[in-house]
């Protein structure tokens, strides 16, 4: 797979995470989904989709950019680093965090899935 499909999953996410687009965000992760905040919390995948698609909504997110984008690949695997700017509404308080970002997605069947993703501020 080229490089420009593992850009073009990244930004599909980024996407589904502004639009909050449930199918796509289920589509475009793991099943062992490991999502980690800058505030030290952990999701799994249905917890990560729920805080921007449930009935308990956490995130709204206004816009996300992201930026200085490198990605790597080794197999099936690639690493993927990025700026992350967003707009957000987190439990109804308004937030604009600007951190750094690496994110691991796998191939599978043909298909690029985030498998983990950390969070950190610089």
């Amino acid at each position: 797979m080229r490089m420009d499909m593992i850009a073009k999953a990244v930004e599909n996410l980024r996407r589904a995470m502004v639009e909050a687009n449930q199918l796509i965000l289920e589509k475009l992760t793991a099943e062992e989904l490991s999502y980690g905040h800058t505030s030290g919390l952990v999701e799994n995948k249905r917890e990560f989709v729920d805080a921007i698609v449930g009935s308990n909504r956490r995130d709204v997110f206004k816009m996300i950019g992201l930026s200085d984008q490198i990605i790597r690949k080794a197999g099936d695997t690639a690493i993927v680093r990025h700026r992350f700017k967003a707009e957000v509404i987190v439990n109804g308080i308004p937030m604009h965090p600007d951190i750094r970002v690496i994110q691991i997605w796998q191939q599978k069947q043909g298909e690029w899935k985030l498998l983990a993703r950390q969070a950190f501020r610089v």
